[in-house]
């Protein structure tokens, strides 16, 4: 279903693959993912939410594209990104963060929404609701125990896990979030119902289910 082009855009992020080795990684945090159950989230979304829909149109875009690549392409991402590897994680390991959001264009194209919904059906929900619907499908305790493993093995993303929870990093991050360099690109995506701090918090709160 394309509705899971969406739930992997979202994981990439949280689990940002790359070499085999995390692509291994990624592929065992989506198999917990109740595809159905999130499908069955999407399609009502879809179909009920009119800022959802603004959302999905504006993310298969090539304005999209273009805000993108002035984020990927700022100094602020580039000193995230050099955190991270300074905490020995692989470059191969963090090339694939842009490729990813880089193909999502392209990808949504595929999926078709109608263009006209009835006005008594429309519900002002958003991205970020339902984000927060899937983190409730999400089974936690299994999402928990494999990400405690996962840290206990060691590799690559057992440094990115605990680099992205360093004081260092989040005050890049918080840089980058005031960044007037990129306030325009922020304004965009409020603009989009695309809510950065709360997604943010969001993938923290997935973050914090580990050890």
């Amino acid at each position: 279903m394309k509705f899971v082009f969406f739930i992997t855009f979202i994981t990439a992020l949280l689990f940002i693959q790359g070499e085999a080795e995390l692509r291994q990684d990624f592929r065992d945090f989506l198999n917990l993912v109740p595809r159905r159950r999130i499908g069955y989230i999407a399609a009502r979304h879809y179909i009920v939410d009119e800022q959802f829909r603004t959302t999905f149109r504006y993310l298969q875009s090539s304005r999209f594209h273009q805000n993108w690549s002035k984020i990927r392409n700022s100094q602020e991402f580039l000193d995230l990104i050099d955190y991270i590897r300074m905490q020995d994680v692989s470059l191969a390991a963090l090339q694939d963060v842009a490729s990813v959001i880089d193909k999502l264009p392209n990808q949504l194209r595929t999926f078709r929404i109608p263009a006209k919904v009835p006005v008594m059906m429309m519900m002002q929900r958003n991205l970020v609701s339902f984000m927060r619907e899937v983190m409730q499908a999400l089974p936690r305790a299994r999402f928990s125990s494999l990400m405690a493993r996962k840290v206990t093995e060691g590799g690559d993303f057992a440094r990115l896990y605990k680099a992205v929870q360093q004081k260092e990093f989040k005050q890049l991050l918080d840089k980058a979030k005031a960044s007037g360099n990129l306030q325009s690109s922020w304004l965009e995506l409020r603009k989009h119902n695309i809510e950065v701090n709360d997604l943010i918090d969001m993938a923290y709160e997935i973050i914090s289910w580990g050890p």
